[in-house]
């Protein structure tokens, strides 16, 4: 019999964190990890310190969030040693403090973190930018399998390159 209570149920999305016996979120290669309060961000940083950390900042409002998440799963799926994380900044006045204390002035904002430091900061839905973001704080031995997401990337520069010797071209005549 189906009932109307405060018991929590698990999400049919694959992409969505498991949790602790105790409520805290366990952060599983490939998946994201929702973000509630300050204090368990800074437990996630605090736990994974020596690995890269990014926290999308985003808003239910926001369709740009919306569309973008699915390649943000994918990106996580991509860079398994990389904690993703979510933030929704109008879930709760917590998160509406966390995202000013961030100076989140657009979402999606992508923060990344390591060893309790922010490294980088990403923003807008260009998923090749996120992915260069993200590989330009990974160290040497983190690259080893990720000859084809640098390879995309290298690609995507030589053809903004070549889209922006195009278009002064087009302005110089």
């Amino acid at each position: 019999m189906p009932t109307l209570g405060n018991e929590k149920r698990g999400s049919l999305d694959p992409m969505f964190q498991k949790q602790a016996g105790d409520g805290t979120p366990t952060w599983e290669s490939g998946k994201l990890l929702l973000v509630s309060s300050p204090e368990q961000f800074d437990e996630i940083v605090e736990t994974h310190r020596e690995r890269l950390v990014v926290l999308m900042c985003k808003s239910h409002s926001c369709r740009p969030c919306k569309m973008f998440t699915r390649k943000y799963m994918s990106i996580a799926q991509r860079f398994p040693e990389v904690v993703c994380c979510e933030l929704y900044g109008d879930e709760t006045p917590e998160t509406r403090k966390m995202m000013i204390r961030l100076q989140v002035k657009v979402t999606p904002t992508f923060r990344m973190y390591r060893q309790h430091e922010s490294v980088n900061v990403v923003t807008g839905t260009n998923d090749k930018k996120l992915m260069r973001g993200i590989l330009a704080q990974l160290f040497p031995a983190e690259l080893v399998n990720h000859e084809a997401e640098i390879q995309d990337t290298l690609e995507s520069d030589e053809e903004l390159q070549a889209a922006a010797a195009t278009a002064a071209a087009a302005a110089s005549h």
